[in-house]
């Protein structure tokens, strides 16, 4: 019942062509009884009279002709229902999966999550495949043929009814013996997914370190343990083959002997029992193809059910039903009595991550965020993103609580640039307006050259091989750009959004004196112009002592506050120390 419901969960608005398929089915089936019927009689009539009676044979060709009509109309639906279906689920899984928050994507491998999407799709459509084009044919026919041999003879729909029941029985211990090789296997599917992925993403690093036949054996081991399940599974289905084929012979023997005795016992005629055999066989084998179906049903549903468990997840932060949608903002930050904790596996309390900030800035200054590895800095950013709620405490930019706020519209006023400079494989210019809305992006060229100026980037845009500028295609996360070069795509891209809240994580670690000081006289630019208030995590000293205000944090609390002057006259504080150690 689950399965069923996870199906239709999925199928979504493509269920009415499912729908259709069962009717034109179900008519196709019902013609083909009829048929048999004008077959039978006219059998009897032919035997007993050597003559053809034409309306009979009319009726059966006639029969025979609308239900390929019938056929057309089914195949035409079930086209649909996968055209549909191979569309469908891939789109709903991506719109779901960017509606959830940072923490399902930090713990879920996106090799692993692509993997699942591609298989989820595959199977589904096999699944439906098999539905349309077996199940419910296969199905239809064998209970039609149980209800209308038993009508002629109630012996013969007694010994499909038992050899049916042998047949499910067979095939739940076939698919209890299966089923945790299954879930094996695609556990394996996943992690081979995820591992190809991680190698090809880190290639610099496999060959730097010499690691390539380390990985190619890495990766030949988990496929060896595919093949190996994979056999296994099909050595189990060879021997219940085996059985299933001997009681379909001993269930075709006992249909013919018990027509036999009918016949000798004037019950039935010959033309009977030729269209009971030929309708017995037809249907115990739809009954072999439907056990082998069932089959196939659960090893794709392994498949189908990993989509429907991350579709049916939901996001830790969510927009309440009374929220704003804001078009602007102004850039003045307050954290008010801030805690935020979580939950950590084999623990019974909750890890503190920040415990009691407090602070308010002004819109248009820059404030710098510093503080030992582990400190906090990371999760404040990540609370003023609004990636998580703290577990206590309030938020607000702007005079609003956070929370108020759509996410799509509050994040709108932000720009970030991080560390690890994430760029989509396009041309240089969908990246620097890649966080523009679409009527947006029309006629932002000179703006973009703007942007290109204050991150001091457009003498290397200028220079670029091929002479696109603009249009050249910078590889997949920028890798035909260097370190320095990407991170200023990245600054150029935060700043052309004009943004209220500009926070940058690292964001000129990768550049030189030079350049870095070019970028730091642009953000003092946006100060003057009083619109943008900027947070930065950095470890340089020279990044950090031209701040406004300077916060240090030491193990989730904000020790120290003020301006870098300010600071280094509290001798005896952590900021004077980290100085220090810079400084020697």
């Amino acid at each position: 019942m689950k399965m069923l419901k996870d199906i239709v969960f999925l199928i979504g608005e493509t269920r009415k062509h499912l729908f259709k398929v069962v009717l034109f089915l179900a008519a196709m089936e019902v013609g083909r009884i009829v048929g048999n019927e004008f077959f039978v009689r006219l059998v009897d009539i032919v035997v007993e009279t050597i003559e053809i009676s034409w309306l009979l044979m009319s009726g059966w060709l006639g029969v025979s002709l609308i239900n390929w009509w019938l056929d057309a109309g089914a195949d035409y639906n079930i086209i649909k229902l996968l055209v549909g279906v191979e569309y469908l689920v891939p789109m709903r899984s991506l719109r779901h999966l960017v509606t959830l928050s940072m923490r399902f994507f930090s713990e879920e491998g996106t090799g692993k999550l692509a993997k699942r999407i591609e298989q989820g799709a595959d199977g589904l459509a096999r699944l439906l495949e098999s539905f349309c084009w077996e199940l419910v044919s296969s199905s239809l026919q064998l209970v039609i043929t149980t209800v209308y041999l038993t009508v002629i003879l109630w012996q013969w729909g007694a010994i499909l009814v038992i050899t049916a029941v042998l047949f499910i029985a067979l095939t739940f211990w076939l698919d209890k013996l299966k089923s945790k090789l299954r879930k094996r296997r695609y556990d394996l599917y996943e992690l081979t997914g995820h591992l190809l992925f991680q190698i090809l993403q880190n290639m610099a690093i496999v060959k730097a370190f010499a690691k390539e036949d380390a990985e190619v054996t890495r990766y030949e081991a988990l496929r060896d343990e595919i093949r190996k399940l994979s056999l296994r599974e099909f050595r189990y289905e060879v021997y219940f083959n085996v059985v299933r084929g001997s009681l379909i012979s001993l269930t075709l023997g006992g249909i013919f002997y018990v027509g036999v005795v009918a016949i000798s016992g004037g019950l039935l005629k010959v033309g009977s029992i030729i269209g009971a055999m030929g309708l017995a066989t037809a249907a115990l084998f739809s009954l072999f193809r439907l056990t082998r179906i069932f089959i196939r049903f659960m090893d794709n549903y392994e498949a189908i059910s990993r989509v429907v468990k991350f579709l049916r997840e939901t996001p830790d932060i969510l927009d309440a039903p009374d929220v704003l949608e804001i078009e602007s903002l102004t850039g003045a930050v307050e954290f008010e009595n801030v805690h935020f904790s979580y939950a950590t596996e084999g623990e019974e309390d909750d890890k503190d991550c920040l415990t009691n900030i407090n602070f308010s800035v002004p819109e248009g200054k820059t404030v710098a965020i510093v503080g030992p590895s582990g400190s906090g800095k990371t999760t404040m950013i990540n609370l003023l993103m609004r990636f998580m709620d703290p577990t206590q405490g309030t938020v607000r930019v702007g005079g609003y609580d956070i929370k108020e706020l759509s996410q799509a519209s509050y994040r709108k006023q932000l720009s970030v640039v991080l560390q690890d400079t994430l760029l989509f494989d396009r041309t240089l210019k969908e990246n620097v307006t890649q966080g523009l809305d679409e009527p947006e992006y029309q006629g932002v060229g000179d703006d973009v050259w703007t942007a290109l100026s204050q991150a001091h980037a457009t003498d290397f845009v200028s220079a670029l091989s091929g002479g696109k500028g603009l249009d050249t295609m910078i590889g997949e996360k920028g890798v035909k750009l260097s370190g320095g070069q990407r991170q200023r795509v990245a600054i150029a891209a935060a700043l052309i959004r004009k943004p209220v809240v500009l926070i940058l994580d690292e964001a000129t670690s990768s550049l030189d004196t030079q350049s870095e000081k070019a970028i730091q006289d642009a953000m003092k630019e946006l100060q003057r112009q009083g619109a943008t208030t900027i947070f930065i995590i950095a470890h340089r000293l020279s990044t950090i002592r031209e701040a406004d205000i300077i916060m240090v944090l030491d193990e989730g609390k904000l020790v120290q506050m003020g301006s870098h002057d300010e600071l280094l006259k509290e001798e005896s504080g952590l900021y004077t120390k980290m100085v220090g150690v810079q400084t020697v």
